[in-house]
């Protein structure tokens, strides 16, 4: 992609920007933060019912150029399901606050009031309201203008991101790939968070940015 910032990296998915970015922050950094949010970790959405946790790698594992390559861009020991990811985005869309997601709002009688409501974890500060605002401009221009051009909308700006994961499986000689599409709307003041995943796709910009642009049309238009 020849020079870039982190604007135009996020915009065109620049994994060569994001390989340089973790050795200036520091791996220890990006894990902890990756912690918080919840990856690597499952979630109770409702009685008895979990989410998977996913993976993170562990420290020693980190120490090597090659695995601090693959998880500044999302790979190599790191897993993660489409909670966790909505969950991050629902932070930024939050000016950098997370709550923890769940599923039920409480149990109701036969005339449907409830009586028994979920008790929320309160939310706590993960990102500076700077940076969010920041973060959340280059995502907008990451729709308006990069790989996510499929996930736009008309009279709406959205934010978003595309990606494509290897999953190291072959078939047929052709690798299976776990496409991506995360974002939020609308872009001056967000109330949802989405996330569309493609298990064998193309790419994040073929198979799920225009099922979230569909999302979003449908959601503002009432259905």
């Amino acid at each position: 992609h020849g020079k870039v910032n982190m604007a135009s990296a996020l915009c065109y998915s620049c994994n060569c920007y994001f390989i340089n970015l973790i050795e200036k922050i520091g791996f220890k950094k990006v894990l902890e933060s990756a912690a918080d949010l919840g990856f690597g970790s499952s979630v109770e959405l409702a009685y008895g019912m979990k989410t998977y946790s996913g993976s993170l790698p562990q420290l020693k594992e980190l120490e090597s150029a090659e695995a601090r390559a693959n998880f500044s861009f999302g790979q190599g020991a790191l897993s993660a399901n489409i909670i966790q990811v909505a969950s991050l985005y629902a932070a930024i869309a939050n000016g950098g606050k997370y709550t923890e997601p769940y599923l039920v709002q409480g149990l109701c009688d036969e005339d449907g009031e409830i009586f028994s409501s979920h008790i929320s974890k309160s939310p706590f500060r993960l990102f500076s309201s700077e940076n969010t605002n920041l973060i959340s401009s280059f995502l907008e221009l990451a729709v308006r203008e990069g790989t996510g051009k499929a996930a736009a909308v008309a009279d709406i700006n959205v934010c978003g991101k595309t990606a494509t994961a290897q999953s190291g499986e072959f078939i047929q000689g052709s690798e299976r790939l776990v496409t991506w599409f995360a974002g939020y709307f609308p872009y001056e003041s967000p109330e949802y968070a989405v996330v569309i995943m493609c298990d064998d796709g193309e790419s994040g910009s073929v198979d799920c940015a225009p099922v979230f642009s569909k999302t979003v049309t449908a959601n503002i238009n009432n259905y």
